[in-house]
């Protein structure tokens, strides 16, 4: 038997016990096996390269396997073998890492179809890749039980320094912070430095600690040699917390969702939200909201800077009102807002109006509430019909017409002894136009001028459009 291992290999010749022939004779034939990489510490290009061994006669299968494998510093690496004749190819289930020493071994006795064996024990080092030199973690600041500030304001709290481009997202798996805080990992143009920042501000006079695992990689798959773990404390807070903003949001799907920026779009049905600059205390905070003049309503948490307030009542069309943040509101180092936060602001949402009022004999008014009265055309008796048409500001879907209908009536108003209108039928146009026809009415002449009153019910509890508009 042969242990050879050269940076020339090219073939391992194994001289195996001997096989005899048919005719008596001693078979004294080598065996030849030809290891794939041929070289020893060859740099293979790919991390799932093929590897394997050839033999110069038919092996047992089993006996070929189970002397073949390919190991790591880590132990034993799983592939997958597949027969091409004479050849055992050998492929790894998931990718080699650069950088790091492999070696294909072939131990034991396999036995030839022939008859002959074979005890080999042959050992190839190889690299996938590159031969070395790992990425390492070169720096990062603060140092281990170092002092900084809360961050929070885009600033970051931690730099991490490697010595060679990284795999953005391994890095990105690879580290963690404790105790949890939300962070996004900005990198430099090279790859080579990330900085850690939070999305809201760390909490003052807290000891966090970072880990990092050995998961992260270079570009090209190269793993850390270790995993680093250090820890940093966070100084006392100097900075009052304030309103960072006010904006209109609405839940979807059981989440609160940015309608705009700002409160000009602000509707019925919408919640008006307040961002403060950090984290706010869990305590308190929502009693120092309020709206005025006096709207009541909810005031709940979302998250640790976000607070929504959402009013008992829609808000009232056209009103103009004031978000108040009073300077009891504290964060969560229990320091208060330097100053009271004020913001005037009037609901986008508008009255329903009645744009027009006309009959079918083209007599119309427009401006509604600037006209006491107008003069219409009655039917002539017994019948006595008039038609009315109503066109609104805001459309009327089919849920919302027939209470609609039922808001406008005609009453007889002078002299008493007028007979009271009959409702004969009700139309819609379109969506955003009634006509109703009342019967029994009577004319005007010399003697008597006959007066009819319009009424349609408004406010909250009156004639509602779809969007929920009132008059």
């Amino acid at each position: 038997m042969y242990w050879f291992m050269s940076k020339h290999t090219i073939a391992i010749t194994i001289i195996g016990t001997c096989a005899f022939c048919s005719c008596g004779l001693v078979d004294l034939r080598p065996v030849v096996l030809t290891i794939e990489p041929r070289e020893a510490y060859s740099v293979l290009p790919s991390r799932d390269a093929v590897l394997g061994v050839t033999f110069s006669a038919a092996p047992n299968h089993l006996d070929a396997e189970r002397a073949f494998s390919v190991v790591s510093p880590e132990g034993s690496v799983d592939g997958d073998c597949i027969w091409v004749e004479n050849k055992l190819e050998w492929k790894p289930l998931a990718a080699m890492d650069p950088g790091v020493r492999y070696s294909v071994h072939v131990r034991g006795e396999i036995r030839m179809l022939d008859g002959r064996r074979t005890n080999a024990e042959v050992l190839v080092p190889f690299f996938v890749v590159r031969s070395g030199g790992l990425p390492v973690l070169a720096s990062f600041s603060p140092g281990n039980g170092a002092s900084t500030g809360t961050a929070g304001d885009g600033a970051p709290a931690l730099i991490l320094t490697f010595s060679e481009r990284m795999d953005e997202w391994t890095v990105q798996e690879a580290f963690s912070l404790r105790p949890s805080a939300d962070f996004a990992i900005e990198w430099n143009l090279e790859g080579t430095v990330a900085a850690i920042v939070p999305e809201e501000a760390l909490s003052p006079c807290s000891t966090y600690t970072w880990s990092l695992t050995e998961d992260a990689r270079a570009v090209d798959g190269a793993p850390l040699p270790d995993s680093s773990t250090a820890s940093f404390s966070t100084d006392i807070d100097a900075v009052p917390p304030r309103v960072e903003r006010v904006f209109a949001v609405a839940v979807s799907d059981g989440e609160w969702v940015e309608l705009s920026g700002d409160l000009l779009s602000l509707q019925r049905g919408h919640s008006l939200a307040i961002l403060f600059s950090e984290a706010m205390e869990d305590v308190g905070t929502s009693s120092t909201i309020r709206v005025e003049p006096g709207v009541s309503g909810l005031v709940e948490r979302s998250g640790q800077r976000l607070f929504v307030f959402t009013p008992e009542r829609n808000w009232t069309p056209e009103l103009p009102l004031e978000l108040v943040v009073s300077t009891s509101a504290r964060d969560s180092s229990g320091l208060a807002m330097a100053a009271e936060y004020r913001q005037s602001f009037t609901p986008a949402s508008q009255f329903l109006r009645i744009l027009r009022i006309e009959t079918p004999d083209g007599e119309s008014i427009d401006d509604v509430d600037a006209q006491g009265a107008f003069t219409v055309s009655v039917g002539l008796a017994p019948e006595g019909l008039l038609t009315l048409s109503l066109r609104f500001s805001e459309a009327f879907e089919a849920s919302e017409r027939v209470a609609a209908a039922d808001a406008v009536s005609l009453d007889a108003f002078f002299p008493g002894d007028v007979l009271a209108p009959a409702t004969r039928s009700v139309h819609w146009g379109t969506n955003d136009t009634l006509s109703i026809t009342w019967e029994l009415l009577r004319r005007s002449d010399a003697a008597c001028v006959r007066y009819y009153q319009l009424r349609i019910a408004g406010g909250e509890y009156g004639i509602r459009s779809t969007s929920g508009a009132y008059l």
